[in-house]
């Protein structure tokens, strides 16, 4: 499993726990919708840390818990 994958469940397990739609995720990340739908449908070739960074933030989540 490479680490877009592992970082898109980890995103998708997050929203479901914390009831977030991607809509609402983008909101209070900065990060665009359809930038999060990449991820979640990991078509993304690439991270950008400033993404994961945003997403954690918004999440309340650590990025060593998103990306172990």
């Amino acid at each position: 499993m490479n680490m877009i994958s592992i970082f898109s469940q980890n995103l998708k397990k997050q929203m479901h726990e914390k009831q977030l739609t991607v809509k609402s995720l983008a909101e209070q990340s900065g990060v665009s919708e359809s930038t999060i739908y990449s991820i979640l449908k990991e078509k993304s070739k690439t991270l950008r840390i400033k993404t994961v960074y945003l997403l954690c933030v918004a999440l309340k989540t650590k990025m060593s818990i998103m990306l172990p």
